[in-house]
């Protein structure tokens, strides 16, 4: 409906002002309809710039969760998750200055997806210290970023009327493998919680004692 309203004001520029001309506002409207129509146009066209590297990136994604997935099990390794490299989305500030004129709702997912990346970089070097639990949050990380990073693609070809790129691999169970990850490192936390409370208590009762 939005994109039928936005042609006819491109088509019939002059019936728009005639239908207006009446209430006395013809100029002022018609100059907000062209300060509105601009404003879309460039919204759009930067959606369509970031498309391609958004597909790249989503494909970087979800092409290292399936080849960590089918990677052979290392017998001699603590953990068997082989590490990430955590670049984001808008790398450059050619990339930053396009996703700034993106609509509002779609430049908040874009920059989502940044800040997942900055997110996750901190959360693995943080774990890599001990390597606990690295091979729940490091493939969780990866599916996240897959995900999201598919959302985001799905957002952009939308608003610049264009086709999702196919990838050949299935996002669905991605997000199947997300969710089993979520709850495996949700367990993870409630364990080390009540490890922790245990020693606490102890310390508290020799304390005391």
């Amino acid at each position: 409906m939005l994109q039928e309203v936005v042609q006819f004001f491109k088509d019939y520029p002059l019936s728009v002002a005639a239908l207006v001309a009446p209430l006395g506002i013809a100029p002022f409207i018609w100059q907000r309809i062209n300060v509105w129509l601009t404003r879309r146009e460039s919204q759009k066209q930067a959606a369509a710039e970031l498309v391609g590297r958004t597909a790249t990136y989503r494909l970087q994604w979800i092409e290292k969760h399936y080849d960590d997935e089918n990677a052979r099990p290392d017998p001699e390794s603590e953990f068997q998750w082989p590490g990430a490299t955590y670049d984001r989305l808008l790398d450059t500030p050619a990339l930053q200055s396009i996703a700034a004129r993106l609509a509002p709702r779609i430049r908040n997912r874009v920059f989502r997806l940044n800040a997942l990346a900055d997110k996750w970089r901190i959360s693995i070097g943080v774990a890599s210290d001990t390597w606990e639990n690295m091979d729940v949050i490091g493939p969780l990380s990866v599916a996240e970023l897959a995900v999201e990073a598919d959302e985001v693609l799905g957002l952009l070809c939308h608003e610049a009327d264009m086709d999702v790129p196919e990838t050949g691999h299935s996002v669905a169970q991605i997000e199947t493998f997300m969710a089993k990850k979520r709850l495996e490192k949700a367990e993870h936390e409630r364990d080390e919680e009540k490890t922790n409370r245990k020693f606490a208590e102890l310390n508290q009762s020799r304390a005391s004692g």
